[in-house]
């Protein structure tokens, strides 16, 4: 039964291949949405697609890979149709000391954390269709808010995030693009 009215929408959902991701992809599933599954753990991956029921297609993709997301998420589309919903749970985390914290490391928890949700809601809003409601969630965490030891790459990517989705909320609410963030403990 698809009471949430998402039954035959389009969504995808980075990160899926465990965790956070692949319960959001079983709850979007459940309600009858076609799902595009990514995630840089292609077994982990298709073992989420094999479990869920209707339409899912799953796309192996490196988000630290910066020229692969828009070209994951074409493919995404022409195998699913424009999609309505995108759900960034996708991250990474490399705890390290600031003593320590070498600028590859810092960068690529950024790539991943704050510059691929970025480029994977670019990707979305050119792809969808206009006429239709679309909606993006980002998922941070409540380390955005809150330093700890060794998390300074990680915590700062996360409040980078939840800025860059206040952001798109404000330039794409217009348009009809609903931006939320979610803070997991």
């Amino acid at each position: 039964m698809s009471w949430l009215g998402l039954k035959g929408r389009r969504v995808l959902v980075t990160g899926a291949a465990g965790g956070i991701g692949r319960a959001i992809a079983e709850g979007f599933a459940a309600q009858g949405a076609i799902l595009a599954l990514f995630d840089r753990d292609a077994e982990g991956l298709e073992r989420t697609r094999a479990t869920l029921p209707g339409t899912t297609e799953a796309i192996p993709l490196d988000l630290s890979d910066s020229d692969a997301i828009a070209p994951a998420v074409e493919a995404a589309a022409s195998r699913i149709g424009p999609p309505d919903i995108l759900v960034n749970v996708a991250a990474m985390s490399l705890p390290r000391s600031l003593a320590t914290l070498t600028a590859e490391q810092f960068t690529l928890q950024m790539g991943v954390n704050t510059t691929a949700a970025l480029l994977t809601a670019q990707a979305f809003r050119r792809l969808r269709d206009p006429a239709r409601p679309g909606a993006i969630t980002n998922v941070s965490s409540i380390a955005a808010a809150h330093a700890v030891p060794n998390g300074a790459a990680y915590s700062s990517s996360k409040a980078a995030l939840s800025m860059l989705t206040r952001q798109l909320a404000v330039e794409w609410g217009p348009e009809g693009i609903r931006c939320n963030l979610l803070n997991p403990a």
